[in-house]
């Protein structure tokens, strides 16, 4: 009996091993690290087995993100190992955040992310102040704590002051979208985890389907996201608000008809741009902001008014380009990508070519097209070819026009070729993408 539960402990042991290895790759860690840039708050990532009550932290920013109360092993510090216990047994059960309130008032969200094995993965995000509102589960755990006369030092108090300030949404809606980041990374890389059942305590727990829809849109995200990103980088070095808000407004667009909520998708807009943001800081890019503290700030100056979302895309982009710092990038240089874009725009619907565009800027087609790669870091056809399939993926959402009608307005010729460049682009064909978009905008419009 005793060499069984010592084989048992050996392959627990195993499993959470390979488990931390898994999530300390750097998809995760690049993850984990943009979330907390957003927030402005610390995050940690924990395994958590439930059978046993035991706790692994695996990955954690800026200390640890609850008071030292935890890491004590008084009877305050043994209450609190508790109810974060508790807290995280009920993120396992849930699919929204669920918020945790301590003695000293720090508060701080669960969610639950995967689970492997016997193993529970439980992302904690905080600490922050927080709204107290409706639609999310909240753990407050200060009444069972108040007898027990705890001394609270005077540097956790003065920490409680200094801490970021966020609406309850708002921080849902981060952990919310990191789950689902995790999710895909996590579905790509181990195959063999998804739609594994859960095994903690033999109970109603187990893993969600996610809907066939559901799945495709998100495989059709990753893929055409990479090349928006790109794109949004090229906008920024380049400070043009244009081509900025070009890339903005279908990514918008899109978000919106998922999200079946305005407020919801702008702030999933943001989310996705600062996650952009975020990653170029961590790689050390020239596009160092002027005021970081004030580029983390922006969200509270964006969601002070209930603006259309054209309005907020306007907002958001003047906001990028005031903090953002673009001196490495030559003025001439903004001002030609400016005349080349704007150059491109007109001759889309007429003739797009590199000679028909380089002929309006009175260039040559060899130095426009060396300007570009030279300066941009793509050739001229990469980045006509994302315009194009930018644009027809607009057509698609928000008109009726076929794909003959579509290729005129954007300079190509064939069907044939409207349908090969967009499927090689987003890995859907416009048919698959206007099924699933106007699908959901008019199922959007019924529920008005």
């Amino acid at each position: 009996m005793d060499q069984q539960s010592e084989e048992s402990n050996t392959i627990n042991k195993i499993d959470i091993e390979i488990l931390k290895k898994r999530l300390l790759i750097l998809d995760f860690v690049s993850l984990f690290q943009r979330i907390s840039n957003i927030l402005r708050s610390a995050v940690a990532v924990h395994i958590w087995d439930l059978n046993t009550a035991q706790d692994f932290l695996v990955w954690s920013d800026r200390g640890f993100p609850l008071c030292s109360f935890i890491l004590s092993g008084d009877v305050s510090g043994k209450k609190c190992f508790i109810d974060r216990y508790k807290c995280a047994e009920q993120a396992t059960l849930l699919e929204i955040p669920l918020f945790y309130k301590c003695h000293v008032g720090f508060s701080c969200g669960f969610i639950h992310l995967t689970n492997y094995h016997q193993y529970n993965v439980v992302f904690t995000v905080g600490p922050f102040h927080i709204e107290e509102t409706e639609d999310v589960l909240y753990f407050n755990v200060i009444s069972n704590l108040k007898g027990l006369k705890l001394h609270i030092p005077d540097n956790e108090m003065e920490s409680l002051k200094l801490l970021p300030y966020h609406s309850i949404d708002s921080v849902k809606e981060v952990m919310l979208w990191m789950k689902d980041g995790f999710q895909s990374h996590w579905n790509r890389l181990f195959q063999e985890e998804i739609g594994k059942q859960s095994k903690i305590d033999n109970r109603k727990y187990r893993e969600e389907k996610r809907k066939e829809d559901v799945i495709d849109i998100d495989q059709y995200l990753e893929k055409f996201d990479k090349v928006r990103k790109q794109m949004l980088l090229i906008a920024i070095q380049m400070e043009n608000r244009r081509f900025a808000e070009f890339i903005l407004k279908g990514k918008a667009e899109e978000l919106k008809i998922q999200r079946k909520n305005l407020e919801k998708a702008k702030f999933s807009l943001y989310t996705w741009v600062m996650n952009i943001l975020s990653l170029l800081l961590l790689e050390g890019s020239d596009n160092e902001p002027k005021n970081k503290q004030e580029l983390f700030m922006l969200k509270d100056k964006l969601f002070l008014e209930n603006k259309t979302l054209s309005v907020f895309i306007r907002s958001l982009t003047k906001n990028i380009f005031v903090l953002i710092n673009n001196s490495f990038k030559k003025e001439n240089q903004k001002e030609r990508f400016a005349i080349f874009y704007s150059t491109l725009e007109k001759k889309l619907i007429s003739d797009c070519s590199l000679f028909a565009v380089s002929e309006e800027m009175q260039m040559e087609p060899s130095a426009l097209s060396h300007w570009i790669k030279r300066n941009i870091g793509i050739n001229y056809e990469e980045l006509l070819n994302y315009i194009q399939v930018e644009k027809i993926a607009e057509f698609l959402r928000n008109t009726d026009k076929n794909l003959s009608e579509i290729g005129r307005c954007i300079g190509i010729k064939y069907s044939s070729l409207v349908s090969e460049k967009f499927k090689k682009t987003t890995g859907f064909s416009p048919i698959e993408y206007k099924a699933y978009f106007r699908g959901k905008e008019r199922s959007y419009r019924k529920k008005l």
